[in-house]
């Protein structure tokens, strides 16, 4: 702001008014954000609401700290209210872990799971952030902001999709051209041609049969035996076994082949337990049934990084449960022999990792979409084999009929959500048939 005069007898020129949010740098990797009413810590909180002062605490690991004594105390611009438009801390990274902080209005960005300011002009969401109620920590070396907005292909079929994540990074790949309504191949039956969802000749000769069975039991109290029906060939292990949706380790329980296999647990369920065994077997039509996967394990203890030892990653072909849930593509990378996860990870960790078919892509060819739920959205689309769907939320295998309902290319939550932040992990195969 100036004085429209300028300058005159009456009054010396205006300066200019400079407006800067705080700005501070910092030497370690982390950053604890916590919330008083008073500079000493008073009235110390994790979450903003009621608030006027934040709390910011240096530090090299992501455990948040509940000393108020560790905190630099700051006056916030505005108090972060309890009702109405509510406020919230935003803060920018400058580079080399020099930060600048103020308040304002923030949301989630449609489909992004970014958290990012709503007053664009003052705080552009490609470069500011915001922190949401709850415990919070920054990661001083990420970006912040989120540089795309989500958007949808509009010309002709669709040439690329474009998957933006909160991080302000994007994923381009081809779009689906064909749908064949479920598969993920099709197959004429005049000349044998194989022709993927993106419209490309992939092979001469049929797919090999991917065969899926899903048979779910309630437990009786002590009950450790499971009978399961499954045809000739079927190779011993080439199931998963889960208690109330938590896949169980091989050591767990005992599996015997046969038209008519058992499942043996170590331990005695308890009475309702909910008991899924799901069961593959994979056949080329020349060479016969072969191992659908292998199974490798690790246990962790609070790692970042695991380097696979005594087996070779393929990219795109593992899937990672974490003491019996399963880790969503958001959670983790893999780089040649390592996995690397977001935040460190602990426990029991179980890798599936698919063979290849005859056209040298995952047999069954898996696919695992992440969702997050919309509050109070119970319907969501997904384009799957009704008879080869898993849905996990949060990790864990929901119960089909239960916890949701089938339809076409769409399922129903049968609990309508109240947050945002389950995530959901959508999966399917290319089923052929029955194991």
């Amino acid at each position: 702001m100036v004085n429209s005069l300028g300058s005159s007898s009456y009054s010396p020129p205006s300066t200019l008014l400079q407006w800067r949010p705080s700005t501070y740098q910092y030497s370690l990797k982390y950053l604890n954000v916590a919330y008083a009413d008073a500079i000493d810590g008073t009235g110390f909180d994790l979450d903003p609401r009621g608030h006027t002062y934040y709390g910011l605490h240096n530090t090299s690991g992501t455990d948040v700290s509940t000393n108020p004594a560790d905190y630099t105390w700051i006056l916030a611009p505005t108090a972060f209210n309890s009702s109405g438009s509510l406020i919230y801390l935003l803060y920018s990274n400058r580079g080399g872990r020099l930060f600048s902080f103020s308040t304002g209005f923030a949301a989630f960005a449609a489909n992004t799971g970014a958290f990012v300011p709503t007053s664009t002009l003052v705080y552009p969401p490609s470069i500011w952030g915001g922190l949401p109620d709850g415990t919070n920590n920054i990661d001083l070396d990420q970006r912040t902001g989120q540089l795309i907005q989500t958007g949808t292909t509009s010309v002709g079929t669709g040439e690329i999709a474009v998957t933006n994540n909160a991080q302000g990074s994007f994923v381009a790949s081809l779009q689906q051209y064909l749908d064949f309504g479920g598969a993920y191949t099709q197959t004429a039956n005049v000349a044998t041609l194989t022709i993927d969802i993106y419209g490309r000749v992939v092979g001469f000769e049929t797919p090999d049969d991917f065969n899926y069975t899903q048979e779910i039991f309630t437990a009786t109290s002590g009950q450790t035996v499971f009978t399961v029906t499954r045809a000739a060939g079927y190779i011993v292990d080439n199931c998963w076994v889960m208690q109330n949706g938590c896949l169980l380790d091989e050591s767990e329980y005992t599996d015997t082949a046969g038209s008519t296999g058992t499942i043996t647990l170590a331990t005695g369920a308890t009475a309702g337990d909910i008991i899924t065994i799901t069961s593959f077997k994979s056949v080329n039509s020349t060479t016969g049934v072969y191992t659908s996967f292998n199974r490798y394990g690790a246990t962790l203890t609070n790692q970042a990084t695991y380097t696979a030892s005594g087996f070779t990653l393929n990219t795109g072909f593992e899937l990672l449960f974490l003491n019996g849930t399963i880790v969503n593509s958001q959670d983790y990378d893999i780089t040649g022999q390592d996995i690397t996860f977001v935040g460190n990870a602990s426990g029991d960790l179980q890798i599936i990792q698919w063979s290849p078919n005859n056209l040298g892509v995952a047999n069954g060819t898996p696919v695992n979409v992440d969702a997050f739920t919309v509050i109070g959205q119970t319907i969501y689309p997904f384009n799957y084999n009704v008879n080869a769907f898993n849905l996990f939320s949060n990790g864990v295998l929901f119960k089909q009929g239960t916890d949701f309902t089938t339809g076409t290319n769409t399922y129903t939550l049968t609990t309508s959500p109240t947050t945002i932040t389950n995530i959901m992990v959508q999966q399917t195969f290319a089923r052929t048939g029955a194991v």
